[in-house]
This record gives structure tokens, C-alpha cells and sequence, in this order.
């Protein structure tokens, strides 16, 4: 028990996941009964289809705008992890939206309680000023990247409207 003898209470999901590994053969259980629902094997075939197409997609994409002719400004603060740890190579051209930015938002939405809400709001602002100040992103890729954020957390819900009932609780 925690100090000042409150107990604290456990994320009901998290529960769920143990007491299933607690028992022998829980595991193949859960996974039989999740394969024998036809929604739940039409996404685990289609989801890494769609991401392995998303990611040659955005591969290509990516290639094609760094290819492409245009003005290369010189910047006088550049990430210092890609010049040390990476290839030396910035990207320099349109990268729309701040994935960074967008991360730190959707974490932001989803994280439950207040505190760790507004510690997440409060790095996205910070991540959201630092890629502005190093000029790895126009100004609207970062201000519509929480825009995103929201989009994608609102599909999720729209096509698991269990997910959002069970975030209330």
C-alpha cells in the first residue's frame, strides 16, 4: 500500500492483462477467441498491409520533395542528433505536419488524468517552439498538427466505439 495508506487505483485494462497472464494458457485462450471474431482479422491482416503501404508511400513522397529544385536557406540551428548521430543530410524542404508536434498532442488527448494531460500539453508547446526555431518546419505544419492529432484519435473512436465508452469510465 502507498504511503498515507491510499491505494491507487489500476487502470482496468492493465488488470484485465495480468490476471490473463497469471493463468496457464490464458494466452492462446485470448488469442483464439480474438481470431475467431471476423473484424479482428480483417484488421490484423489489412492494418500492417496499410501501414507497409503508407510507409513506401511517404518514402517516395519524401524523395520526390528533397529532389525537387528550390531555395536552400542556411540554417544557423540545425538539430545537433542528426548532424552527430545521422548522415549529416537535413531535410530541407516541405514536411507537412509536424509528426513531432502531432505525437505530443495525440498523447496529450489520450493520457488519462489531469496531470499527465497538462504535462504533455506542455511539451507538445515545446517541441511545437523548437522545430519552429530550428526551422525544420513551416509555421502552419506545426499549428495544424494537433489538428491531425484530434482527426486521428476521433477515426479510432469512430470505428471502435467501445475505445471512447471505455475511456469514461
Amino acid at each position: 500500500m502507498p504511503a498515507g495508506g491510499r491505494t491507487v487505483p489500476i487502470d482496468r485494462h492493465l488488470q484485465d492483462t495480468v490476471d490473463v497472464l497469471r493463468r496457464p494458457g490464458a494466452v492462446t485462450e485470448v488469442w483464439r477467441e480474438a481470431w475467431s471474431d471476423q473484424r479482428f482479422r480483417a484488421e490484423a491482416v489489412l492494418s500492417p498491409l496499410a501501414l507497409v503501404v503508407v510507409l513506401a508511400v511517404m518514402a517516395h513522397f519524401l524523395s520526390w520533395v528533397e529532389h525537387r529544385p528550390g531555395v536552400v536557406l542556411t540554417d544557423p540551428v540545425l538539430d545537433p542528433l542528426v548532424q552527430v548521430f545521422g548522415t549529416g543530410e537535413v531535410l530541407t524542404r516541405d514536411l507537412f505536419f509536424s509528426g513531432h508536434t502531432a505525437t505530443l498532442a495525440l498523447l496529450a488527448l489520450l493520457a488519462p488524468g489531469r496531470t499527465s494531460r497538462r504535462f504533455f500539453v506542455v511539451c507538445t508547446l515545446l517541441v511545437a517552439v523548437c522545430v519552429l526555431w530550428q526551422h525544420v518546419h513551416y509555421t502552419v505544419d506545426v499549428l495544424v498538427a494537433p489538428f491531425f492529432a484530434f482527426a486521428s484519435r476521433e477515426l479510432v473512436f469512430a470505428l471502435h466505439p467501445g475505445l471512447r465508452r471505455s475511456r469514461l469510465r
